[in-house]
């Protein structure tokens, strides 16, 4: 052979060697990747760990209002949890395997095996049975070590406290899920459409052996804010506010608004809810739970006056400083004498004294000058009745002012009582026009919408209305100052920053088992007093006065808001 040919040789082999690389080469670095991932889809099983496969709703701050609730769950993997000699005689293994589940579980054996024969059947890879399990059951399970079933993490849609409950809603147990109340039905067609939830993923062999170490990891969703909703709630107000209420509250709500923008940062209703326990709640459904207290409609009492006064400043019918007498009662005519929460009487006071003091007497007089129709013509301007939430369904509930005509009929109405009716957060709308110079929109609840893609909504742009002179609502905070710092406010008063408030009681026309009138206790207030932030809005069912029962939950609210949060964003 010469050289020629064997340098051919050479070259040949030199080259094929070469292309080999080149092939190997790019196996190994261009596809290696997608090549290992589509051999892992191959070998692995999945299921998806969500309670609920819904979009997420988000705070202000896109902090989760849902899901993040991590419980535990029986998983099972079918073609694992049966031998191969099982699978030749698969009635006799259901029989064993549902009584063995039975007996850990403490429940229905027939269950079990129903559901086991159907994952079979249907060739399903994987499968949750049931959840949540107590502490007993998981350390039972992982003790059994039964090839096939595993304990492992479940993100339960909704926290066992009812967290934000009233707000949030509900869905039912159809598949998909359907919003059943609240935001949860409102915003159903966008949690709907979710496509992705995040999995627990194993890896087996070629023989279906599954791979020690390569079991059961949680493989987040890529596009988790996908399908979801961003509302203005602020979870730590949210939060502070439903603790203070879990401790100082049997019946009521709180309702929490940012004064400049109208967004509601907390909403909270009691008595609370659990959505794992609405079958129990609908069966005895005394105490009304369900209810949203905060949209339910009341009669104001003392918070009514704060509009009173509005009405009686803008039309220059009272001053600050102008005199009245109250001797404990105001006599309406002959068969009607209305009393003064202070029956000894407060003699001679201002009308700046009778505001923070509450003193009936003095407000009947100016409601009686504000007159029938100038209340009826401030009630549309001032937008006091309306219901309307953007972001937010509407629930029926109307507050409405509805007054007969007659001095009887005006001076019940001035105090907040028959023929005024209102929700609290109406008033917290109210209050937070005051605060914010007269300035009035309508209440938001929702920031944005976040959509299949990834896309966020718009929202319109904030629009506001004079519907009071600014000078007017500089001199209602001022009486409102006065209240909390020298009337009967005084135990809203926090030391960390000044406040504004009134304090209210109503009469709701009931009466307990020991045949005394039942009373619904408010306050209403705004701080920082100077340039106010925030308004709340507190009615406590069932007190003795606002100044003991809906007071110091303002106090304790607002002292915990300023340690949390500041006094700026």
């Amino acid at each position: 052979m010469n050289k020629s040919r064997i340098y051919i040789l050479m070259w040949f082999f030199l080259g094929l060697f070469t292309f080999l690389l080149i092939i190997i080469g790019n196996i190994q670095i261009r596809k290696g990747y997608d090549l290992a991932r589509e051999t892992i889809a191959i070998h692995s099983k999945r299921i998806d760990i969500e309670g609920v496969k819904r979009g997420e709703f988000y705070d202000r701050n896109l902090q989760p209002l849902t899901g993040g609730n991590l419980d535990y769950g029986l998983y099972c993997w079918p073609k694992v949890y049966f031998t191969e000699e099982e699978k030749q005689n698969l009635e006799a293994a259901l029989d064993k395997k549902s009584n063995e589940m039975a007996n850990i579980l403490g429940i229905d054996a027939s269950r079990i095996r129903e559901e086991l024969n159907n994952s079979y059947q249907i060739g399903a890879e994987a499968f949750r049975f049931t959840f949540p399990l107590s502490n007993e059951q998981v350390d039972m399970l992982n003790k059994a070590a039964i090839s096939g079933l595993f304990v492992g993490p479940v993100n339960n849609r909704y926290g066992e406290n009812g967290f934000c409950s009233h707000l949030l809603g509900y869905v039912d147990k159809s598949n998909p899920p359907l919003g059943v109340s609240g935001l949860e039905k409102e915003y159903d067609s966008i949690l709907n459409n979710k496509k992705t939830s995040d999995q627990l993923i194993s890896i087996f062999d070629a023989k279906g052996a599954p791979i020690a170490g390569l079991m059961n990891k949680i493989l987040p969703a890529a596009d988790n804010m996908n399908n979801s909703v961003v509302l203005t709630i602020d979870k730590r107000v949210q939060s502070i506010v439903e603790s203070a209420i879990d401790q100082t509250m049997h019946k009521g709500a709180v309702v929490v608004m940012d004064v400049d923008s109208k967004e509601i940062l907390a909403m909270a209703s009691r008595p609370n809810f659990s959505v794992y326990k609405i079958g129990q709640i609908e069966a005895d459904n005394k105490e009304a739970p369900l209810c949203n207290r905060a949209l339910t409609t009341y009669y104001p009492g003392s918070l009514f006056k704060i509009f009173i006064t509005a009405i009686a400043i803008e039309k220059g019918l009272v001053s600050d400083d102008e005199m009245f007498e109250c001797n404990g009662f105001y006599k309406i005519d002959e068969d009607l004498t209305i009393t003064c929460w202070n029956h000894a009487g407060h003699g001679k006071l201002s009308f700046a004294d009778g505001f923070a003091l509450s003193c009936n007497p003095v407000f009947i007089e100016v409601g009686k000058r504000c007159g029938l129709k100038e209340i009826e013509t401030y009630v549309k301007k001032m937008h006091i009745t309306d219901s309307d939430i953007n972001g937010y369904p509407s629930n029926g509930q109307n507050g409405k002012i509805a007054i007969n005509n007659g001095d009887r009929a005006l001076a019940n109405a001035s105090l907040g009582q028959v023929g005024v009716s209102l929700t609290p957060m109406q008033l917290c709308s109210f209050i937070s026009t005051i605060a914010d110079d007269g300035q009035w929109t309508t209440p938001s609840i929702i920031k944005y919408r976040i959509d299949e893609n990834g896309q966020k909504g718009t929202e319109e742009a904030i629009k506001k209305e004079q519907v009071i002179k600014s000078e007017t609502a500089q001199a209602i905070k001022q009486l409102m100052l006065k209240t909390v710092n020298e009337g009967t406010g005084k135990t809203a008063k926090i030391a960390e920053v000044q406040a504004a408030g009134k304090t209210g009681t109503s009469q709701t026309g009931r009466i307990d088992a020991e045949g005394q009138d039942i009373l619904d206790t408010w306050f209403g207030g705004f701080y920082p007093a100077d340039n106010p932030r925030w308004a709340l809005v507190i009615i406590n069912e069932g007190g003795e006065s606002g100044a003991s029962d809906a007071a110091p939950i303002f106090k304790e609210i607002t002292s915990k808001m300023v340690k949390e949060l500041g006094l700026i964003d």
